[in-house]
């Protein structure tokens, strides 16, 4: 058996079908890209296009001819000198507050192939890990564009669902890998730490079993609530949140204090955070939250 070879129009590897002829060139699946396949490619003139997926359509028995060539994917995500109140809220309160979403306001996060141009398919791939040039996972406030060399379309990522939007930013060579400003005001230091702190609390909930979640559900819930609050609050003052951004853990600290006196979270959040901030025999009173005010 030949290593490479091309039969009935597609590309074998060792056996396996990973890629397929199209126009003048190929179109192959990257997971197989190896020296010696890609000299080979460049020994017979193919020209290749690398796409993620096609692998598996192959394998599946997909169709592939005259097939509509899958269209590249980027992904948009706040910069990290934006406002913290600009992040993760849904497309009404960015458009009626921050007149946008603003391409100004942007980075891209990840910029690839698509294995799927369903948005669903796309928002099951990226929600769950942080993108190679962003902060966090695809989230609420990021933009996905699916484009090709007829343009681009793009979809708000919305509370409930992801939505058409006119998003038309200027691309630059070297937009790809920015390296974005960073504010060294509360807000940024806060948020950063709280986002830290509740990616790393949901991180072994992914691979928890189903009691230990239903355990915690309670617990679970009101973290992802005070977060959420905490993400969207302009309340707090500068004082306040200098002060919560030097706790080890905000995110737990604030949630276990309003859970001691409040059955719901966000009319009284702020409470919460006052009541941290104010009290000048905090850290003796509550060690474990390590302190320093």
């Amino acid at each position: 058996m030949r290593s490479v070879e091309i039969r009935n129009g597609r590309l074998f590897y060792y056996g396996s079908a990973v890629g397929y002829l199209e126009g003048d060139g190929l179109t192959a699946d990257p997971m197989f890209r190896r020296e010696d396949l890609e000299r080979w490619l460049e020994r017979k003139n193919l020209p290749v296009r690398w796409v993620d997926g096609v692998y598996d359509r192959l394998a599946n028995g997909e169709s592939i001819q005259n097939a509509q060539p899958l269209k590249s994917l980027r992904i948009w995500q706040l910069k990290p000198d934006t406002p913290i109140e600009m992040r993760f809220i849904g497309l009404d309160r960015m458009a009626r507050e921050f007149d946008g979403p603003n391409p100004s306001q942007y980075r891209i996060a990840y910029d690839g192939q698509a294995e799927s141009q369903e948005l669903e398919d796309i928002w099951n791939k990226f929600c769950r890990r942080t993108l190679p040039g962003g902060d966090h996972p695809l989230a609420i406030s990021d933009v996905i564009e699916l484009y090709d060399v007829d343009g681009s379309a793009f979809y708000y990522v919305d509370k409930r669902e992801i939505v058409s939007v006119d998003f038309t930013p200027v691309i630059h060579e070297n937009m790809n890998t920015p390296e974005p400003s960073r504010k060294d005001g509360s807000d940024q230091r806060l948020f950063q730490k709280l986002e830290q702190e509740y990616l790393a609390y949901l991180e072994p909930l992914r691979s928890a079993a189903l009691s230990e979640l239903l355990e915690k559900a309670g617990e679970i819930a009101d973290t992802q609530a005070v977060y959420r609050c905490l993400c969207e609050n302009t309340g707090l003052s500068t004082e306040q949140k200098e002060k919560l951004a030097t706790l080890e853990q905000p995110l737990q600290a604030i949630r276990d204090c309003w859970r001691q006196t409040h059955p719901t979270p966000e009319p009284e959040l702020l409470e919460a955070c006052e009541a941290l901030t104010t009290s000048q025999q905090q850290s003796e009173e509550t060690p474990a939250l390590s302190m320093t005010l």
